[in-house]
């Protein structure tokens, strides 16, 4: 009898904490800046943010005719050499996220040269975003592939892989 409602007892819990969510919020004051909470506000408009978290990095190709630099921003030769060892990649990111975050530690410290857009600031970096089918930040791109999320492994495993 004992067994059985301990086994119940870790049985439901795993089904109610593997079910829970929480809802989150977005707006935008009246000085522009975006803000997020778990409690709708009162008196501003908002919608309501689905996340899904991230729990280990994905991978995929990016889908052709896909441009992930801004057309206006290759100034230089470099910028149009074919790839090296160090690869320069692109983050599409917000400044809230600390998974983006540790990826700007992780590429400054190891001197990997990146780009990065804000797609909560930046309409045209969100329209990107959105064509290469991300579905939460970081989105990691280089040489026609892309990474989903950031963990240091996962991360190395992808770079080595170009």
């Amino acid at each position: 009898m004992y067994t059985r409602l301990i086994n119940l007892f870790f049985l439901t819990y795993f089904f109610v904490v593997s079910t829970t969510q929480a809802e989150v919020y977005k707006w935008t004051d009246e000085n522009g800046r975006i803000h997020y909470s778990d409690k709708k506000p009162g008196n501003q408009s908002s919608e309501e943010v689905k996340i899904r978290p991230h729990t280990q990095a994905v991978t995929q190709p990016i889908p052709q005719g896909t441009e992930t630099k801004d057309p206006k921003s290759l100034n230089t030769e470099e910028d149009l050499k074919p790839y090296k060892k160090k690869q320069k990649v692109t983050m599409y990111g917000a400044s809230w996220c600390g998974y983006c975050k540790s990826a700007r530690a992780y590429f400054k410290k190891n001197k990997i040269r990146y780009t990065e857009y804000d797609i909560d600031k930046n309409a045209n970096a969100r329209k990107r975003y959105e064509k290469l089918g991300g579905t939460g930040v970081p989105l990691i791109v280089a040489k026609r592939k892309q990474m989903q999320g950031f963990s240091i492994t996962g991360f190395e495993k992808w770079y080595e892989s170009l």
